[in-house]
């Protein structure tokens, strides 16, 4: 199904995928699941750990200038909203309670990630993706 377009042919909404990762030193290595092991491909040239969990993983279309706002384990909130869609990707403002604010321009299927958190004696990350 073709996501809803404007009278001009652009798109008014992008599907979202967040994925919550905890990372630690501690012994456990990569969970046995396709979201860990995706997780690691992504954070795994970015920090050093020795064992990766994901929390939660949520996926959702999101209408221009709409927030979402997604809960975290830690009590904390992440806040993401699409603000403009180009070819060149998709221009969203996020916010990472506690940590970051920031907009960018994420490229579809191009992983963008925001943290980390300090959560349960390890790290936690949020790894967004833009499909559109």
């Amino acid at each position: 199904m073709l996501p809803p377009v404007t009278a001009a042919g652009q798109p008014t909404a992008v599907t979202l995928d967040v994925m919550v990762v905890n990372t630690s030193d501690a012994e456990g290595g990569v969970a046995d699941d396709p979201r860990a092991r995706k997780a690691d491909g992504i954070l795994g040239r970015q920090i050093k750990y020795q064992s990766l969990e994901v929390l939660d993983s949520k996926r959702r279309k999101v209408a221009l200038n709409e927030t979402w706002k997604v809960m975290l384990p830690n009590g904390k909130h992440f806040l993401v909203q699409p603000l403009d869609i180009a070819a060149n990707g998709v221009l969203v403002a996020v916010d990472l309670e506690g940590s970051a604010q920031v907009d960018a321009r994420i490229k579809k299927k191009t992983p963008f990630v925001l943290g980390p958190q300090s959560h349960r004696g390890g790290n936690l990350s949020v790894i967004l993706e833009v499909d559109y």
